[in-house]
């Protein structure tokens, strides 16, 4: 049913909006989650993640790479996410508000890349997106896997349908959250 696909997808799609907003109350909470669905992501909501991804680090982008100096999976996940999309983006078939260019000299003029372990971080991270964006290009020139710009706007983030899997462990993440929302309202966190 084209309508209920619909429904999740504003949902999820609102969902993950409300989690890379800039909320400083929340942001450990909403970091930890949207981790953990960049973790466990696949198939079409690993699509969208691309640009969820791009907006945490804008919104916070020392927290993120803070975090990032520890947690490799995290670190890498990302780029591969933003890295697939801003591929998208400099194909033309992402409608992301930043390109390539643009993300590296944010986060260059909002890291402290004279602190060893941030810039060994950073270029890490940068790396790994640098290599996710080649490794699409010469996998569509080697493989010929994007035939026509149709085909390039299905992969990632341009498909929309959910499995009651999908929609089972969304649910499940939101009620998660919701608990942690709870509790650390009611803390005073």
């Amino acid at each position: 049913d084209k309508t209920f696909t619909l429904d999740i997808d504003r949902k999820l799609k609102d969902f993950l909006d409300s989690l890379t907003q800039r909320n400083d109350k929340f942001f450990p909470l909403n970091f930890l989650t949207l981790n953990t669905i960049v973790t466990k992501s696949d198939g079409a909501l690993s699509e969208l993640m691309g640009s969820y991804c791009l907006k945490m680090i804008l919104n916070y982008p020392k927290e993120t790479f803070r975090h990032f100096e520890s947690d490799s999976l995290d670190r890498n996940n990302y780029a591969l996410f933003i890295g697939s999309e801003l591929y998208f983006k400099k194909q033309g078939t992402s409608d992301l508000s930043i390109n390539y260019q643009e993300f590296k000299d944010f986060l260059t003029n909002h890291l402290d890349l004279s602190d060893k372990h941030v810039k060994i971080t950073f270029d890490h991270f940068l790396s790994k997106v640098d290599y996710i964006m080649k490794y699409m290009i010469s996998d569509t020139i080697n493989n010929e896997r994007l035939n026509s710009k149709a085909d390039a706007l299905v992969w990632p983030g341009r498909r929309s349908t959910a499995t009651d899997e999908q929609e089972a462990r969304l649910q499940a993440i939101v009620r998660t959250y919701i608990a942690g929302a709870y509790i650390m309202d009611v803390n005073g966190d």
